[in-house]
């Protein structure tokens, strides 16, 4: 995922960053984070591949963090993943919007 950070205030201090997820269902009745035994993950400075659009080269590009398996706890319909492992990763250069 990539989102501008350009309307932030120059001296910003991001303290913490999650990702949230709203279930919409289940297919097949079962629980992707049960059955998958959790939720892994990658972040990179910058770009995985060679531009901001997603390409199949990206998935195998060499990650900057990777976080370990989280199961997370659905709590009034939305899941939230902590990434704090991901602030380094956090683009802030005005050549990338922000």
């Amino acid at each position: 995922m990539s989102f501008p950070t350009g309307d932030l205030p120059d001296n910003a201090v991001i303290t913490t960053v999650s990702l949230r997820l709203k279930k919409q269902g289940l297919a097949g009745g079962v629980n992707p984070f049960g059955a998958l035994k959790g939720l892994r993950g990658d972040s990179v400075y910058g770009y995985f591949g060679t531009s901001s659009a997603l390409e199949a080269a990206d998935f195998e590009a060499a990650a900057g963090h990777s976080f370990k398996i989280m199961v997370p706890k659905l709590k009034a319909g939305w899941y939230t993943l902590n990434l704090a492992g991901a602030k380094p990763d956090i683009n802030v250069l005005t050549d990338y919007g922000g």
